[in-house]
């Protein structure tokens, strides 16, 4: 598994560099054969990522975190 992240700060949206980093990602993923990419996109994110061809995932799993502190004791 390889785990990447892409931010782009917000005086630099809107101008395709997030699109251009995904799809060079994307190439060289499929140059890897790799059989998919995953990732969980923001609100802001997501119409790039479909526009890009990523579909929803339907899954029977919810994302999950338990937050350890001093407050949760089972």
């Amino acid at each position: 598994m390889f785990s990447c992240f892409l931010y782009t700060k917000p005086q630099f949206r809107k101008r395709g560099i997030a699109g251009e980093l995904m799809k060079l990602l994307l190439t060289e993923s499929r140059n890897k054969d790799l059989d998919f990419v995953e990732l969980k996109a923001t609100d802001a994110g997501y119409p790039l990522y479909k526009s890009l061809g990523f579909e929803d995932v339907v899954s029977k799993y919810h994302d999950m975190k338990y937050i350890i502190d001093s407050r949760n004791n089972f």
